[in-house]
């Protein structure tokens, strides 16, 4: 086989792993995981925004996440 076909098959099975781990990422395993709400989007002054860039995820015990607002008047958006 061509050294460039090797490389291809590479770097889409790269990709491939790489999409699944993400997608196992987000599974729910009976604890609170910050991945859960990583493809999590809000609307922000109009525009979709991804929660984590209004908010700090954290998990502070095996059944809870919190997400504290950034900025508070991101919350007052109606």
């Amino acid at each position: 086989m061509s050294e460039t076909l090797i490389k291809e098959v590479e770097n889409k099975m790269l990709t491939t792993i790489n999409h699944l781990v993400d997608d196992f990422a987000t599974i729910r395993t009976g604890r609170a995981n910050p991945a859960l709400v990583d493809k999590l989007t809000v609307e922000y002054y109009g525009t979709k925004t991804p929660l984590q860039q209004l908010a700090t995820i954290s998990v502070p015990d095996p059944k809870v996440g919190t997400a504290m607002l950034e900025e508070e008047e991101a919350l007052c958006q109606a």
